[in-house]
């Protein structure tokens, strides 16, 4: 898959924020997993139905596309472990099958949000839990000017909540950063007060915490207690940066580019000279 890799999935080789980000969310959910059957929809290569099926009784991944399944299949091999083709909006699977549900950054990729909703409400037991995460458009697209080729339509906060909320009678929210590291706040803490922002020349105090994305936990049962937590990681922020720029320069849409563009490199190195 390495070499074939166009920047939508997250992938093992990879070592930038979205690691940190996602391996967070894995190690909250993992929390709750223990003895379960679970899915993990939208399981790309894999990693994540892997860390799922160490607590868990049975993981059940699945992906939309074929190619992905067939190298996690090859990848990822274990009694408690099944790869499945299938679509997040008709899911391969009987009514109320799951205990946990993990749907990590999957929404903004569809537009079909509430058909989404529908069948995870669907496949998931009466007391089950759904952890589910997406972008925050404000900050994610709108101040960043960033546009992600690969989402279809992404969320404000206010947004997703609603969405959930009708879906679900139980319902919490955290927010998510990632620095060296990834934070999640719930947005009913108290115990998380004091937040500072500034550089070599300034520090303040913040009352604004720039949310990322939006972790939901949701349940028709009652929700279990959950804290805000941080995920560390004991790379530099050099080896980070460098995994992150290789990355980039490894996607089809970066080596295409530059094949397009080697001709006028070519021409330019020559008039240089």
């Amino acid at each position: 898959m390495k070499e074939q890799w166009t920047g939508e999935r997250l992938e093992t080789f990879i070592t930038n924020e979205s690691m940190l980000e996602h391996l967070h969310r894995y190690a909250v959910a993992m929390e709750f997993t223990k003895g379960k059957k679970v899915l993990d929809i939208a399981c790309g290569e894999g990693y994540g139905v892997h860390l799922l099926a160490k607590n868990a009784s049975h993981v059940t991944g699945i992906d939309i596309d074929e190619p992905t399944i067939k190298a996690a299949n090859n990848k990822y091999t274990a009694p408690n472990i099944i790869f499945k083709i299938g679509s997040v909006v008709n899911i391969p699977a009987d009514d109320k099958s799951f205990e946990v549900i993990t749907c990590f950054e999957t929404i903004e990729h569809i537009n079909e949000h509430q058909q989404l909703l529908s069948e995870l409400k669907r496949v998931l037991a009466t007391d089950g839990i759904l952890f589910i995460s997406t972008p925050e458009k404000l900050n994610y697209s709108d101040i960043s000017g960033y546009n992600n080729p690969f989402h279809q339509k992404e969320l404000y906060g206010d947004e997703f909540k609603n969405l959930l909320t009708q879906y679900f009678v139980n319902t919490s929210f955290f927010g998510q950063i990632s620095f060296i590291g990834s934070l999640l706040i719930n947005e009913q803490a108290t115990a998380l007060k004091n937040i500072y922002t500034g550089n070599y020349e300034h520090i303040e105090p913040s009352s604004y915490f720039p949310t990322m994305y939006w972790f939901g936990i949701a349940s028709n049962n009652t929700l279990p207690s959950l804290n805000s937590s941080i995920f560390h990681t004991t790379q530099t922020i050099e080896r980070i940066t460098d995994e992150q720029t290789k990355a980039v320069h490894k996607t089809v849409t970066y080596r295409t580019g530059n094949f397009i563009l080697s001709p006028f490199k070519f021409i330019y190195s020559l008039l240089k000279k």
